[in-house]
């Protein structure tokens, strides 16, 4: 056990801060009341051990330490939890029934609805009479007015509206959804308009690039379906989707493969030792040139829509880049749980995210049971080695998600393994191809025939995913469990995991 917290020390603490954060969610004030007590019962149990058995003092003295140190972090979750989701003094929440003048930047893109045009906006100040008093909080605005399409995610907008709590929309899932998003107001507005704001130079290229990235895609890839399918891979942009084919894709058990992910990441930072390669390996003292991979990876992630699970993978290759650079040696399980730490201590409402706990889940789940399943299955040959490491990698992603999508979905994909030991290696040519595209598509020739590669590859894909969608019996539905159980079942297959990994 000892040599397990020497290895891997950040492993348990995350998951306990992960635990409190949901507490200080779901929980609230009794959570905190609850982790208070917690340790002080821990530490009354330490001292009778200390009173009542054999250990001498400074053995119970270093576990007291240690059970103190690692409660600490589940009561610092629920803290955290709790007090960034409870509503200030000066949250737009407490003006809920009353017409206001408000400024805020728009967070995401203007969507047509059936009530109209609808965005997320954050507010920052109240106008009263000519003067702006700050306020905080996001909401749910409509619009009526066509041209406001033209307004993006990250402008400044002045409106005007009714605001309200979002108790009377009519779809309790989405109300659900909004609240996770610590979004509990709505505004219908009757007057708005844009606020010019500067913007900075790199914050305008950025975006120049990336509508030109998205003018190229839809030149070059013909097929409506693979053009969306390479927006979703490349730059996580799943609106053009249809629907029949991303149900195929839930279906058929590799949704995951829609989600920009650590295997885009780790994609790109290949591409980046590959381009500089000549520099690195001119002198040792190069290898600090690697940091600049950073802000690509950051950079990449912004661009893509900042979702969780490539934030995930952007932090995790940040810090796998960095631990390279300085120390020579890094533990990915602690990079995980780094990141887990960090990300909630942002964004605790993280928690309740499906995606983000699946994406977490899946790559744990890789990291702990592919060095199980190498000692387990010994093989010579590289083919059936990569026969192995492909199952062995969706079996251990499948098995760490389990709980997450039985309690989120109550659904199971029957024919999992089957579609992700063909579609894995296929998505992975897809990713090379699809950044090649990128990296070319303003050259002509060269961009014209990355497209048709992608395109062919994407449409081959969609191809399999519709057939293994329709087969009988292709997922098992109405599976209703507990979030006792889920999270009593994600620990168990998380010990049993550590126990076979390290030979507790």
């Amino acid at each position: 056990m000892n040599l397990f917290l020497l290895k891997v020390p950040l492993l348990v603490p995350a998951v306990l801060f992960l635990l409190g954060s949901f507490l200080g969610l779901e929980v609230r004030k009794d959570a905190i009341i609850i982790g208070v007590w917690g340790l002080g019962i821990l530490a009354l149990v330490t001292l009778l051990i200390q009173k009542f058995s054999n250990h001498s003092t400074r053995e119970v003295r270093a576990l007291l330490l240690k059970v103190t140190v690692l409660a600490c972090f589940l009561i610092l979750g629920t803290c955290n939890s709790y007090y960034r989701t409870t509503p200030p003094a000066n949250h737009c929440l407490h003006l809920a029934g009353k017409k206001v003048k408000a400024e805020g930047v728009v967070l995401t893109p203007i969507k047509k609805n059936k009530y109209g045009f609808a965005a997320l906006v954050a507010l920052d100040s109240l106008l009263l009479e000519k003067q702006k008093i700050p306020i905080i909080g996001k909401a749910l605005v409509y619009f009526k007015a066509l041209d406001t399409l033209a307004i993006e995610s990250g402008e400044r907008i002045w409106l005007k509206g009714n605001l309200m709590r979002i108790d009377s929309l009519k779809n309790p899932g989405y109300r659900k959804y909004l609240e996770q998003q610590q979004v509990w107001v709505q505004i219908k507005t009757y007057k708005l308009y844009w606020v010019p704001t500067p913007k900075n130079w790199l914050y305008q290229e950025l975006q120049v690039l990336k509508r030109r990235w998205l003018a190229e895609m839809d030149f070059n890839f013909t097929d409506p379906s693979s053009r969306a399918i390479a927006k979703a891979f490349l730059l996580g942009i799943k609106t053009e989707i249809p629907y029949d084919l991303k149900s195929a894709y839930t279906i058929s058990g590799v949704a995951h493969i829609l989600a920009l992910s650590g295997a885009h990441i780790s994609m790109l930072l290949l591409l980046l030792q590959i381009l500089f390669s000549p520099i690195l390996k001119q002198h040792p003292a190069l290898r600090y040139f690697s940091i600049l991979f950073v802000p690509f990876l950051l950079i990449y992630a912004w661009l893509t829509g900042w979702s969780a699970s490539v934030v995930r993978a952007a932090y995790m290759g940040s810090m796998l880049v960095l631990s390279t650079i300085f120390f020579r040696s890094s533990s990915i399980i602690n990079a995980i749980a780094f990141c887990i730490i960090l990300q909630l201590a942002i964004e605790p409402t993280l928690v309740q995210e499906a995606g983000f706990l699946l994406s977490y889940a899946a790559v744990l789940g890789i990291v702990l049971w592919q060095p199980i399943f190498e000692r387990w299955i010994k093989v010579s040959a590289v083919w059936l080695r990569t026969i192995r490491d492909i199952i062995s990698v969706t079996l251990s992603a499948q098995l760490f998600t389990l709980p997450i999508i039985l309690y989120f979905f109550g659904t199971f994909p029957t024919y999992f393994l089957i579609a992700n030991f063909v579609l894995n290696p296929l998505s992975f040519f897809i990713l090379i191809s699809g950044f090649i595209f990128i990296l070319v598509c303003f050259i002509p020739v060269l961009n014209v025939l990355s497209a048709e590669l992608c395109g062919y590859l994407i449409y081959l894909m969609n191809e399999v995913v519709v057939y293994i969608s329709k087969l009988p019996y292709s997922q098992i539905e109405g599976i209703a469990i507990s979030f006792e159980t889920a999270v009593s079942g994600w620990l168990a297959i998380l010990i049993l995991s550590l126990i076979l990994r390290y030979r507790l």
